[in-house]
């Protein structure tokens, strides 16, 4: 994708990565945002592999809540853990509890924007 110039707003194709924004180009996010309107981000993390964060959708909600049970200050591990890939595999709260510090905020942070704005 060429660079924007003088304010000018350059729409991203359908289904092709784009940095959003200044915070995502600062954490080395891409979005990508699809057809039927879902919207995705990915990063690359420490160890070279590549976390893709999906937006989540109401029923997921009941998954969250049980993986997070009683412990609210799960909940937003959880969240990651639902929406989050790694490789094209599934992950696991405990996945973030081996991760570098940074790695584990990038997640976080893909996770709470595409879920919470």
């Amino acid at each position: 994708m060429e660079p924007t110039t003088n304010n000018q707003q350059q729409t991203p194709a359908i289904g092709e990565w784009h940095t959003a924004n200044e915070a995502d180009a600062a954490m080395a996010i891409e979005t990508c945002i699809y057809e039927n309107g879902n919207i995705s981000k990915r990063c690359t993390l420490s160890d070279g592999k590549v976390a893709i964060c999906h937006r989540l959708k109401g029923k997921d909600r009941n998954l969250i809540k049980r993986l997070a049970g009683d412990d609210k200050n799960k909940f937003e591990d959880a969240l990651v853990a639902v929406s989050t890939k790694i490789d094209d595999k599934d992950i696991v709260i405990e996945d973030l509890d081996g991760m570098w510090f940074n790695d584990a905020m990038q997640l976080q942070t893909m996770a709470t924007t595409l879920n919470f704005t």
